[in-house]
């Protein structure tokens, strides 16, 4: 899959780099509640996967992923899986976004499929360094009685006072197809303890012209390598 990067911008030379590259846009509607800037205009229609969306009906096809407006002239990531196509990223918060999103739905799926007592959980991007785990928590969506909390500065424990009951188990997941290896684990272990590892390349094939284009370092090793322990009852 490759990422596209959208920028708002309805100036006159908004428009005119609307007209010479038409915006790849979802199917459906969601709502959402000058002379501009020639040069980066003229930068969008020449890289490759940016366009600029000039056009309100346009606009009203995407939904910000915070929920927040859409500011004008910044930049967003569309969302890389089919099922939220219409979904925009801002920039300079699509790793951890992504990150979370994937963490959310294993989480769910681990607790899904096994009667958790508590996980711990680790991130580590490309061989070595390890990603701090204070912005991933806050947000992340977890379903019946759960607890998470920072364990330390790279890592997270989650408290689980009981199992999810069968209403509480979600039904719908984004990433939960992509780690093969999680669920096999989940379908073939027994033990009350386990270890679960997981890596994704979130670089998703964004090219370095295109990462500088936007100011993001997508250079390197983009696996984010996922350790995730379990405690079961």
């Amino acid at each position: 899959m490759s990422l596209k990067v959208y920028r708002i911008d309805s100036s006159v030379s908004g428009k005119i780099a609307n007209f010479f590259k038409k915006a790849d846009l979802p199917v459906g509607q969601h709502n959402i509640a000058s002379i501009g800037n020639p040069l980066k205009n003229l930068k969008d229609i020449t890289t490759k996967d940016f366009y600029v969306l000039s056009k309100k009906d346009e606009i009203d096809r995407f939904s910000e992923a915070y929920g927040d407006d859409f500011v004008k002239d910044k930049y967003y990531i569309r969302h890389p899986k089919a099922n939220k196509t219409s979904v925009l990223i801002p920039i300079e918060k699509f790793q951890k976004y992504i990150i979370r999103e994937q963490l959310a739905d294993m989480v769910s799926y681990i607790r899904a499929n096994v009667r958790v007592k508590k996980l711990k959980i680790e991130i580590k991007k490309g061989a070595s360094s390890s990603i701090k785990m204070n912005g991933l928590v806050e947000g992340m969506p977890l379903e019946g009685e759960a607890r998470a909390y920072l364990n330390t500065e790279y890592s997270i424990i989650i408290d689980c006072a009981r199992p999810l009951k069968a209403s509480e188990k979600k039904t719908e997941y984004t990433w939960i197809n992509e780690f093969t290896h999680l669920q096999a684990v989940i379908d073939e272990t027994f033990d009350s303890r386990f270890e679960i590892n997981e890596s994704y390349d979130i670089g998703f094939g964004f090219g370095v012209k295109q990462a500088r284009a936007v100011g993001l370092d997508f250079s390197g090793d983009m696996n984010h390598h996922f350790k995730i322990e379990v405690e079961s009852a």
